[in-house]
């Protein structure tokens, strides 16, 4: 089963205020850090590299949390339709880990996972980007 990777909701949220933009990243990462909560025995993954991925996404999903907690609710329209059509990919991402041949599933959400991370930091360099065109 292939999961297809949602472009169409990075390029979406490249557009949004600067706001929806954190909000989208903090779901992003929320999502992950399920994935990579969830049973990793199929994988032969160095374990202290993995702890300190998981670390991380803890750490950024409380900071982005708090972030969120922050912001009005009335700003941020724009993200509810991006975020039921990422619910709806992490789903299918969860669905593939459940097959028989979790190990090479897991290389697949490996895969996934870089692409995705590579999308938020993208989207995070953005956000700077507005900030500093505001400010001048």
């Amino acid at each position: 089963m292939a999961v297809p990777f949602p472009i169409k909701s990075y390029k979406n949220a490249g557009d949004f205020k600067s706001e929806e933009k954190i909000m989208f990243i903090h779901e992003v990462i929320s999502h992950i850090r399920h994935l990579y909560s969830g049973n990793t025995d199929a994988v032969n993954w160095d374990a202290i590299k993995l702890e300190m991925f998981q670390l991380d996404l803890h750490r950024q999903d409380l900071e982005l949390d708090q972030c969120r907690k922050t912001m009005k609710s009335d700003t941020l329209r724009s993200s509810r339709k991006e975020s039921k059509k990422i619910n709806r990919h992490f789903k299918d991402v969860e669905n593939l880990l459940k097959s028989k041949d979790r190990s090479h599933a897991w290389e697949v959400v490996r895969t996934l996972v870089w692409r995705h991370l590579q999308r938020l930091d993208l989207l995070a360099v953005s956000i700077r980007r507005d900030k500093s065109t505001a400010q001048s």
